[in-house]
Formats: structure tokens, sequence, C-alpha cells
């Protein structure tokens, strides 16, 4: 497992999709965050980062056909099957290093943001009325479901181009629902949904049912994958 897990890092760290998706994402994180209007505190800073992380979100989906499906479509996977890994190990080192990539890809904005509010404003990042703690575990888990959808669909589609179609659809569907009238009964449901709403504080229920829900989603989608992936006919 530690030398599937060290294969998978190797991987990523070389490809080129992820170094280049994580500077752009930065680099477009930065530019939407001084669009909405300028910063007056370090709290400002990071809820407009909060604020466009949902944005963000196809940057994720668009790695994860790169990293997953393109093994697919190159068979690597079922080499390694052939080879004598266990289909297990192999789901859970591919699933850990791209929810890891993910997460890093939806979160440098925010660090960044949270950086640059301290050196300009100083003070914390999160509002006085919140637990930060607690803020950053909804965040964190809220990023991890967010990546845990388009690995499902790569495992499902089990294709480059299906799997960025899907996911690109199930992004613009989640847009869509998040701009009804009733979206904030929809946002606590939808891990997007409730970055968005939780950088405006809207978010009228118990951060502890956000972690929950998220973490329904994360085990979902990668028990869903996983069930798939165990009992796939690799040809």
């Amino acid at each position: 497992m530690a030398q599937l897990l060290k294969a998978e890092l190797y991987k990523l760290v070389h490809q080129k999709s992820f170094p280049g998706l994580l500077v752009f994402s930065l680099l477009l994180g930065s530019v939407m965050m001084l669009d909405r209007k300028l910063p007056a505190s370090a709290a400002d800073c990071f809820s407009g980062a909060l604020f466009n992380t949902p944005l963000l979100y196809f940057l994720s989906i668009i790695l994860c056909p790169l990293f997953v499906g393109v093994d697919f479509e190159n068979r690597t996977l079922h080499a390694a099957v052939a080879a004598g890994h266990k289909r297990l190990s192999l789901f859970l080192a591919k699933g850990i290093v791209f929810l890891a990539a993910s997460c890093c890809i939806l979160t440098a904005p925010l660090f960044a943001a949270a950086l640059w509010g301290h050196l300009f404003f100083g003070g914390s990042c999160f509002p006085a009325t919140v637990r930060p703690a607690a803020e950053a575990g909804v965040i964190f888990m809220a990023v991890c479901a967010m990546g845990s959808l388009p690995f499902f669909l790569a495992f499902v589609c089990r294709d480059v181009g299906k799997t960025l179609s899907l996911g690109m659809s199930a992004f613009f569907l989640m847009i869509f629902l998040l701009n009804l009238p009733d979206a904030q009964l929809l946002a606590p449901f939808i891990p997007m949904g409730q970055l968005r709403f939780l950088s405006l504080g809207q978010l009228a229920i118990p951060f502890t049912q956000l972690v929950f829900v998220d973490a329904a989603w994360v085990f979902l989608c990668f028990a869903g994958a996983g069930i798939i992936f165990c009992h796939a006919d690799l040809k």
C-alpha cells in the first residue's frame, strides 16, 4: 500500500496537469477575490476567497479524468491488477492521492487569502461570531465531498471524455440549483453550496449536521466507486 501511494504521488507531482491547475487556481482565486470588493480586513479576504471556491470546482473536475480516467484508457490499472496488486489497495491509493490533490487545488486560494489578509490587516481570518476550528472543519469536509463526486464518476465512466462531460454537467446543475429562489434550503445538502452560504454567514443549521452531510457524500461516492472497481471486468 505504501509503495502504491508513493507511485501515485510521484505520478501526480510529475504530471503537468496538477501543478498547472494549482497555479491557475491561485491566480484565478486571487483575481475573483478582488473582483467583488476591496477587502477591509483579514476576515473579508478569507470570506471573499471562500465565496468564490465553488466556482473553482471545475478545476478539480478537470483533474479527475486526467489523473484517474486516463489510467483506464491507458490500461494502467488493468496492468497493475494483472501484476498481482489488490484492487482495493489500488483503489485506496488512487483515491487518497486524488482527494489530497483536489483539496490542494480548492483550498490554495483560501490559504493565500488568509496569509494576504494577515500580512496586510492582521487579526483572524474568521469572523468573530464563529469558532475557527468548527468552520475550518466544515470547509475541509465540504472540499473533500466536492472531490469525491468526480472520483466516483471516473469509475462509473472509465473514460476521460465521459468523466469530464458528466462532471461538468453536475457542476453546472449545482450552480443552477444554487441560483434558485430556494437555494438557501438546498445549500446545506450541496457541499459547494455550503461554502457559498458559509462565506455569507447565511447557514442556519449546526456545523455538525454539515459535517455529517459531507461525510455521507464522501462515503457514498467512495463506496460506490470501490464496489464498481472491485467487481469490474477489466479486459
